[in-house]
């Protein structure tokens, strides 16, 4: 698990153990706050991971090829020509 600030990474070596994972602090937050927002809550997968959903909670989460994190771009796909010309852009 991955912390900084407000933003929170979660990261598995299997579909079930994420999912586990997101429940548990799905409920740990719910008691600290009213509860992990869930429109700004996506998930990412590699070729290994088969087709299949998250939830948190009851509803769905987005699965998404790509995200920022701390200003670097994550992807599944292992382009990094994406993040490299970010990064000459904010140079």
């Amino acid at each position: 698990m991955l912390l900084f600030v407000e933003d929170i990474v979660l990261v598995a070596d299997d579909p079930e153990k994420l999912q586990k994972l997101l429940n548990e602090l799905n409920n740990k937050a719910k008691k600290i706050r009213p509860s992990i927002h869930d429109g700004k809550t996506k998930w990412m997968k590699n070729a290994f991971c088969p087709q299949l959903t998250m939830k948190l909670g009851n509803e769905n989460i987005e699965l998404v090829e790509q995200c920022s994190y701390l200003r670097q771009t994550l992807q599944m796909n292992n382009d990094l020509g994406m993040e490299v010309s970010r990064r000459r852009r904010a140079a």
